[in-house]
């Protein structure tokens, strides 16, 4: 079997060499609705057109001549629920059950006939997020294993259904709530990680790890972090970033009545950088702000809408979008959440998250939101292979196994 695992548009040797790694292939969930039935990948097992074949991931089986009469070749996924290949004739061969369009099926018997006359194009698509591993088996006459090919996938839900392309927003993220809140810090290490897109259209796209206080209704918040963005002339940049929300209703409003009721700062050539981060409402009479690195401030801002404010939630964790590796860090390198304190009237304090004070959200196919935090006595928590695992009240480690 060969996959353009690389993605550059080519068959290579240099995707042979990749084609198991835990990255795997990337393929997309084919969500959108260019049959006219909502969802073309969870909603039926065709291939809605032209257009819809465009979207889906090519599986080149080679040929092989020298194959004996009796023998079986057979393409088998590990989780048909997340999963839809279809054969050269455009038919769907292994897919989720019948609620998720059919057709119901792990495996397929590739016809003798077909491969020992040439190479068979299959095409895939994501139904749900996940890892697959796609493996192709030659048995002669007696079932004994001549030989196997194996390729990773990975599935990425990128959008929600339909043809809106409204962005889904998978995360780890801590809360915890706390009355007068006024400043937040700690420190952030991991890899940089991949940001990807469905490449039609190719659109803006960011993952960020980050340290955040908030208003329980959403209106005001101060955020800093840094993020990894890749934008549409496919430019990936990374950066510091402080996000300053003294008013969002206003700036939300149409038209808006606070246009700076949202703002957000960069630092340029930061690149991605972990270490010790800090926001905080440094002098509430005024209404001012900052976002400070290891130690220095490096930016200041001020709003009226922000004089006597606090804060009643603290938050820590991702925001991965549209991401291919959606948590900075892997199963062999996680990235790690310590030190963190929070300041409120009566100065800096460590704080106390528990085990379910985290939580994994996750889009699938179809749209729908899972949530998960773990439960005691485990520590960890792992949702559509995003991961968590609780250390202490001021510590917690995240990690992607598709990294």
């Amino acid at each position: 079997m060969d996959t353009d695992t690389d993605m550059d548009g080519t068959l290579e040797v240099a995707d042979d060499t990749t084609e198991t790694d835990d990255m795997g292939m990337i393929v997309y969930v084919n969500n959108d609705d260019d049959g006219g039935m909502g969802n073309d990948a969870v909603s039926n097992d065709v291939i809605d057109g032209a257009t819809d074949k465009t979207e889906l991931s090519e599986l080149t089986i080679r040929r092989n001549a020298a194959i004996a009469a009796g023998s079986t070749l057979t393409l088998e996924v590990s989780d048909k629920t997340k999963i839809r290949i279809f054969d050269e004739t455009d038919t769907a061969r292994i897919g989720p059950p019948a609620a998720d369009g059919g057709p119901d099926a792990a495996s397929y018997d590739i016809p003798i006939a077909g491969i020992t006359a040439g190479d068979l194009v299959y095409l895939v698509e994501a139904v749900h997020g996940g890892e697959i591993d796609v493996t192709l088996t030659l048995r002669d006459a007696a079932s004994n294993v001549i030989g196997t090919d194996e390729i990773k996938l990975q599935n990425n839900v990128h959008r929600e259904p339909g043809n809106t392309y409204s962005t889904i927003r998978n995360r780890i993220t801590a809360r915890q709530a706390q009355a007068g809140l006024i400043g937040l810090k700690g420190s952030l290490t991991g890899a940089q990680p991949v940001v990807s897109w469905d490449p039609t259209p190719p659109r803006f796209k960011t993952t960020s790890y980050w340290i955040s206080l908030q208003r329980n209704d959403i209106s005001k918040w101060i955020q800093t972090g840094v993020r990894a963005k890749l934008d549409t002339a496919g430019t990936s940049t990374a950066e510091l970033y402080f996000e300053f929300v003294p008013d969002y209703p206003g700036y939300s409003a149409t038209p808006p009545t606070s246009p700076l009721g949202y703002q957000i700062f960069t630092k340029a050539g930061a690149g991605w950088t972990t270490g010790d981060f800090e926001v905080e409402l440094t002098d509430s009479t005024t209404g001012e702000a900052e976002a400070r690195h290891v130690g220095s401030a490096w930016k200041t801002v001020t709003h009226a809408s922000m004089i006597g404010s606090s804060f009643q939630n603290l938050q820590i964790g991702t925001e991965p979008k549209q991401t291919v590796s959606r948590i900075p860090g892997s199963s062999g390198s996680h990235a790690t959440v310590t030190n963190l304190e929070y300041r409120d009237g009566t100065g800096w304090n460590p704080t106390t998250l528990t085990r379910t004070d985290i939580e994994i959200d996750s889009t699938d196919g179809r749209g729908n939101v899972t949530s998960v935090s773990a439960v005691a006595p485990s520590n960890t928590a792992d949702l559509d292979d995003m991961n968590y695992e609780w250390v202490s009240g001021t510590e917690f480690e995240i990690w992607d196994d598709r990294n």
